[in-house]
């Protein structure tokens, strides 16, 4: 606690102990000015040490709930197709059917979407630059390995853990 707050108290104690005794003596009683100075910092430093020490006294900020949209927002419905498109090239199903095949080439497309978003955010690039030259140009030298998957033909179909780690590549630019 800082100076100004204690002379602000004390300056406080004084007032009420001064505005007791005159609506003490108005009522034709006989005060001791040290007994209601007493009394009144017994009491205001009885409140303050509350106050400062007890978190239940302050005061609440209630804040309405606001009611949840029934709607998904955009990023949502991305992020649900993105785990669709994990949870397809990972463990691709067992039946017969094109996402077997679609499915990497789509998450590898995303891939190289999201790494070329993060490489033109730290470096100058030019809007006209395709996302596969951006990859060539700024990632080859700093990560053959992510280079390799995200330009590849046909898509690779990485396992769990290779997913994993090159996802981690990507959020490390």
């Amino acid at each position: 606690m800082n100076g100004r707050s204690w002379r602000r108290r004390v300056l406080v104690v004084v007032a009420v102990s001064g505005v007791a005794l005159l609506a003490m003596r108005w009522l034709v009683t006989d005060p001791n000015p040290l007994g209601v100075l007493a009394l009144v910092a017994i009491l205001a430093g009885l409140w303050w040490f509350a106050s400062d020490h007890v978190r239940d006294l302050e005061a609440v900020d209630w804040q309405p709930h606001t009611m949840q949209s029934a709607r998904r927002s955009a990023s949502d419905g991305r992020l649900g197709v993105l785990r669709w498109l994990v949870h397809e090239t990972v463990d691709p199903p067992t039946r017969q059917g094109s996402t077997a095949v679609a499915a990497p080439t789509a998450l590898q497309q995303s891939l190289l979407a999201v790494t070329a978003g993060r490489l033109r955010a730290a470096h100058a690039t030019t809007p006209e630059e395709d996302a596969a030259d951006v990859v060539r140009r700024l990632l080859a030298e700093r990560d053959p390995q992510l280079t390799t998957y995200l330009l590849s033909v046909p898509a690779p179909t990485p396992d769990a853990a290779t997913l994993d780690h090159l996802i981690s590549r990507i959020e490390a630019l």
